[in-house]
């Protein structure tokens, strides 16, 4: 039984095993002609309470449920614009601002949760989720202020803050557009009872750990009939293969049968592609990938899920594409507009000139710059506010029909986006929510990203039309849908199984990516008790100066997962797939790091190495333990033009000769593997590895190569090839890809480091013959171990 007490003042308190769990503070707030109210009496009668504020009287229904207590509205009075259940103060030191969890010293939390689409988190200030509407505009709690926070858990200076709230959706109103940021955005009415405070209902939790509070959400979900996505069965929240690793494979040059057997040596479960859905609005299946449609990427869904892999998808879900039937050739009456105004003037189906009568929002441009008039769509270049004139018209715009219009007649100004993409108003989006959902039970699709979700938002309706638009998928496809998104709400919290945030685009030299808000993201999931997930990272070809991904690179990518014990998406396009020489080999490497993350007992001292930002690590396992290696991985520049710079204080830069003869240019480099004392030394002399990237594809090139005076070996290998030394008597010539070209031998010694006790050292020099070309960049990547760990697995 949860503690709940109501004094005679409408204060709801919680006491905990002598701990003061929540402060006494109002049931809830009362919002009503823009003024914030709270209780000034209370009484209870069985379940029944009573609270009786300056504006009237609310009825509600406090209930004893299994390890949580449930607070429902009945009633409110009339004109009421929203209520706010709390804000419930707490001495708790830390939040979880998602889950709407206050977090004590001790582990233990007290936890607010939302229990329909329409309760959001926060409360009713302007800067919370409703403030477009302007719902709070005086405050008359006696002193006990609102946050003006969006989140259901709020950390002040005195403790945390929990919070959820709804509101009266059943008018018109005048607001500021989310997308545009224009003022005068008619935000229209919604129906039904989402649309009323009536109804609405949450609950508060009390664990003692955050094991305990997610078993007593997970049991909550199921009786309140929230959202509960399942993996094979079991909760996906508790489900560690929920947040593992999963490939996203698009592309024509791979198979479906291919794509399974190589989710199958990767040891996933999950196989994810962007080019499903081909188009927006209406969302269909992407014919030139699938042309069997819907049937085709059905019957792969269910082989796939046989062998225990799920089919996943992406798609921008709430973006209409302009080419979409909701577009052309007849617009759709309810596509989402900023404003109406009318003709002060008769259109001819010719005219590039158009007049109107009111400037609202035409001196803002957009994207696409779009107004509609009737069933024609036109575009425009400038607006003229003195003379009312939108001038540079297109006339039929997106596949439209222009005809003449009458004085009068009515103009829109269609909502747009940076994507050049228009949107269904609030009420076009469950058709559209409706169609995305039979599409993804249709296709057998387990596993989906809401992506653009925020798309939603620009309806005016706020958070509720996000959880509303994602709760009515989830009811189409069922609870085996496991799902995120862009942007996530204190509701959505139960329907997304976790975040998977962190993008590879902006990642100059292939590898980290956006690695401090990555890091960042894992803190955030731990507060609030989300699956731990790293984000995107892309597996590449050889472009220009790009190098293909290799393979310190991803095993980066693999111990970042491991150590932080989160998953990741790995955009391992078909083409990359067919070409990379090391697909298998880094495919294994996905299977071993994944086992390693689930089963491996890691020892602290290695974890606070692993997950520093410029470690490098290589994992085997010989079939009863892991054996871990730290590496030390160098690059160098093989210059040989302006390699050296004089300055008063000697030469610095490369130490590297040239002699040009009449085909070639000889290059020298001394000493080149030299570290300094700061890296641990060696107990015993170790081979040198390292690999040398020829120029760049179409730049540079490299004829034979002397290793010490030991080595030499004869070749020619073209720019972008590498040559990679492992140690012994062989030289490996790959292309930009890895693939192997050849296998190239030498009479000789073996080449290896020593150690002085104060540096590790080689002597002698590197000497290749190459072409003078100035756009060329060679570069030497020094690869060593530092230490090695055997891991043992978990009992």
């Amino acid at each position: 039984m949860i503690p709940i007490r109501i004094d005679n003042a409408g204060n709801l308190s919680m006491i905990v095993g002598g701990r003061t769990c929540i402060e006494p503070s109002p049931v809830g707030i009362l919002c009503a002609g823009g003024i914030a109210y709270k209780p000034i009496s209370a009484k209870t009668a069985g379940d029944e309470i009573t609270l009786v504020y300056p504006h009237g009287t609310v009825v509600c229904r406090g209930e004893q449920k299994s390890g949580y207590w449930k607070l429902t509205l009945l009633s409110v009075p009339d004109n009421t614009d929203g209520f706010v259940f709390g804000p419930w103060k707490t001495a708790a030191g830390e939040c979880g601002e998602l889950i709407g969890a206050a977090w004590f010293d001790d582990g233990a939390a007290v936890c607010i949760q939302g229990l329909c689409e329409k309760v959001i988190g926060g409360d009713l200030t302007p800067s919370a989720d409703s403030g477009a509407y302007g719902i709070v505009r005086e405050d008359r709690t006696d002193g006990y202020a609102l946050g003006g926070r969006h989140d259901a858990a709020v950390l002040r200076a005195d403790g945390v803050s929990l919070q959820c709230s709804v509101y009266d959706r059943r008018s018109e109103r005048i607001g500021r557009n989310p997308q545009h940021g224009t003022e005068h955005f008619i935000i229209e009415a919604a129906a039904g009872s989402d649309a009323v405070v009536d109804g609405a209902s949450v609950a508060l939790l009390y664990a003692d750990d955050s094991a305990q509070l997610l078993d007593v959400i997970g049991q909550m979900e199921i009786a309140e009939g929230l959202p509960h996505p399942t993996y094979f069965g079991n909760w996906a929240k508790t489900d560690l293969r929920t947040s593992s690793l999963y490939l996203v494979i698009d592309g024509t040059d791979v198979d479906d049968a291919q794509r399974i057997a190589a989710a199958e040596r990767a040891g996933i479960h999950a196989v994810y592609f962007c080019d499903v859905i081909g188009t927006w609005g209406h969302f269909e299946v992407n014919r030139i990938n699938f042309p069997g449609g819907r049937e085709e990427v059905a019957g792969y869904s269910e082989h796939a899920y046989r062998d225990g892999i799920l089919i996943g998808a992406h798609s921008l879900t709430n973006f209409i594409h302009t080419n979409d039937a909701y577009v052309s050739p007849i617009p759709h009456e309810h596509l989402l507009y900023l404003d109406k105004t009318a003709l002060s003037a008769p259109l001819a189906d010719s005219d590039t000139t158009v007049q109107i009568s009111d400037a609202v929002n035409y001196g803002m441009h957009s994207h696409l710059n779009t107004f509609r008039i009737d069933d024609e769509l036109i575009t425009f270049g400038t607006f003229d506010p003195a003379s009312m004139t939108l001038t540079g018209c297109v006339r039929g715009a997106f596949g439209t029909t222009a005809c003449a219009h009458e004085k009068g007649a009515s103009v829109r100004r269609l909502v747009d986006h940076d994507y050049k993409v228009f949107f269904p108003d609030f009420s076009l989006q469950p058709t559209l929510a409706r169609d995305l959902g039979v599409l993804l039970r249709d296709c057998g699709v387990r596993k989906f990203s809401f992506d653009g979700l925020e798309g939603t938002v620009f309806s005016g309706h706020g958070d509720y039309a996000r959880n509303a638009f994602v709760k009515q998928i989830c009811d189409i496809v069922g609870p085996e849908l496991l799902c995120d998104g862009s942007n996530i709400t204190h509701y959505l919290w139960h329907a997304f199984s976790y975040c998977n945030w962190g993008e590879p685009w902006y990642d100059d030299d292939h590898r980290g990516g956006m690695y401090a808000a990555r890091l960042q993201n894992q803190r955030y999931f731990r507060r609030n008790l989300l699956p731990r997930m790293l984000g995107w990272y892309q597996i590449c070809l050889s472009e220009g100066r790009w190098e293909a991904t290799t393979p310190e690179t991803m095993e980066f990518i693999l111990s970042r997962s491991a150590v932080f014990d989160a998953g990741a998406a790995l955009s391992f396009p078909a083409h990359v797939m067919k070409r990379h020489g090391l697909t298998g080999a880094y495919l294994d490497l996905m299977r071993i790091w994944g086992d390693f993350r689930l089963h491996a007992q890691i020892p602290d001292d290695v974890r606070e190495r692993m997950e520093n930002e410029h470690s490098n690590w290589h994992l085997e396992y010989d079939g009863e333990q892991f054996l871990l290696t730290e590496l030390s991985v160098r690059h160098a520049d093989l210059g040989y033009r302006d390699g050296i710079t004089r300055t008063e204080a000697g030469y610095v830069g490369q130490e590297a000769t040239t002699v040009r003869d009449d085909t070639a240019t000889w290059v020298d480099h001394n000493s080149l593997f030299v570290l300094d004392g700061a890296m641990p030394t060696l107990e015993a002399a170790e081979a040198v590895h390292f690999r040398i990237r020829v120029g760049e594809p179409g730049h540079g090139c490299m004829r034979d190569l002397d290793l010490w005076g030991r080595l030499h070996f004869t070749f020619c290998a073209n720019g972008g090839d590498y040559l990679e030394y492992r140690g012994g008597n062989e030289l490996y010539h790959l292309d930009a890809n890895f693939n192997e070209i050849e296998v190239l031998y030498s009479e000789g010694s073996l080449i290896v480091m020593h150690s002085n006790g104060i540096y590790n050292y080689i002597w002698g020099y590197l000497r290749f013959r190459t072409d003078d070309d100035p756009a060329a960049r060679y570069i030497v990547t020094e690869i060593r171990q530092v230490r090695r760990y055997k891991i043992e697995r978990k009992a």
